[in-house]
């Protein structure tokens, strides 16, 4: 009879090890996600809306025709903390272009204004419906994690891959506003 609660013992005993260590990994895991949900945090504070867009001409109901020479967005950093290494690029969903990057080369403290000149000009039907087109911002943020945000979806952390440059096309930038 002793023999028998030696085995109950035992297989009680194994039952919380094997409970502990599903635990343990549980409790892993949920840290973990809230590490990298605080990480994202500064990344979620990154924004941007449309600005303007800039033909050679413009119809008299104020419809856009011609070419476009110029699209400027609006980046703006609702964080405490500045981002670095800004480069901003627009991708045309409806015709699957990218349309080229441009890196900010300074530190962004509270909003600056980016725009894609075309040279040569765009033909509108060329650019398509401008609804469609998806701002891509990558960044850097204060705590050195680099970042990509496509629209309004949320970051993707990425890691940096070594030999990459900036993109190619020509910043705009007309004014910067913060300290």
């Amino acid at each position: 009879m002793q023999a028998w609660g030696s085995l109950a013992g035992l297989v009680m005993s194994t039952v919380a090890v094997i409970f502990t260590g599903m635990l343990f990994r549980h409790e892993i895991r949920v840290r973990r996600e809230e590490q990298r949900d605080n990480e994202a945090a500064l990344a979620r504070l990154v924004v941007y809306e449309f600005r303007r867009v800039d033909t050679t001409e413009v119809d008299d109901d104020g419809s856009l025709f011609g070419d476009v020479v110029y699209i400027e967005y609006r980046i703006r950093n609702l964080a405490a903390s500045p981002i670095l290494d800004v480069t901003f690029s627009l991708m045309d969903l409806e015709k699957g272009v990218t349309y080229p990057a441009m890196t900010v080369k300074e530190v962004v403290v509270s909003e600056t204004d980016v725009g894609i000149a075309f040279d040569p000009p765009l033909k509108v039907s060329q650019l398509g419906n401008i609804d469609l087109l998806l701002p891509v911002i990558q960044f850097t943020d204060a705590n050195g994690l680099h970042w990509v945000r496509q629209g309004t979806a949320s970051p993707i952390r990425r890691f940096p891959k070594r030999g990459l440059g900036p993109g190619k096309g020509t910043l705009i930038r007309e004014s910067r506003r913060g300290t």
